[in-house]
C-alpha cells in the first residue's frame, strides 16, 4: 500500500515553491513543486463528487474535493497508485490549472504550464 502524502489544505512547502516559481519563471513545472514521485496528476474543480473522482482516477477515493469556490484538488498518482493530493486556491499566490475546465489530467512531462502575468 502506498502511504504517500496527503494534504488537506495548502501545503506550506508546495505553496512556497509555487509562489517562487510564479515570481521568477515564465514556466511552472508541477513536478518540481512536489516532494514525492508521481507520473500523472488529476485536477478537479470545487464541488466535484467522490464518484466522479473515482471514475476519472480509478482510485478508491472517499476524501471529497474542495468545497469552496476558487479551490482545485490535485491528485497525484504513481503507477496507478495514490501518491499524494493537494487542495490549492486559484487566487494569488495560486495558479489556475483548469482555466475554465471542470477536469484535466497531465503526465509529468505534460504538467508544465506557461505563466502569463
Amino acid at each position: 500500500s502506498a502511504a504517500g502524502y496527503f494534504y488537506l489544505k495548502d501545503d506550506a512547502v508546495i505553496k512556497r515553491r509555487l509562489e517562487h516559481a510564479i515570481s521568477v519563471n515564465h514556466e511552472l513545472d508541477l513536478q518540481t513543486l512536489t516532494p514525492f514521485n508521481w507520473n500523472r496528476v488529476y485536477i478537479f474543480q470545487a464541488y466535484t463528487t467522490n464518484e466522479i473522482i473515482q471514475k476519472r482516477t480509478g482510485l478508491d477515493w472517499n476524501e471529497g474535493g474542495p468545497v469552496n469556490d476558487g479551490q482545485q484538488l490535485l491528485i497525484f498518482v504513481d503507477d496507478n497508485a495514490f501518491a499524494g493530493s493537494l487542495i490549492l486556491t486559484t487566487s494569488p499566490p495560486g495558479f489556475d490549472f483548469l482555466n475554465g475546465s471542470d477536469f484535466k489530467s497531465f503526465s509529468t512531462s505534460e504538467a508544465i504550464f506557461t505563466i502569463s502575468k
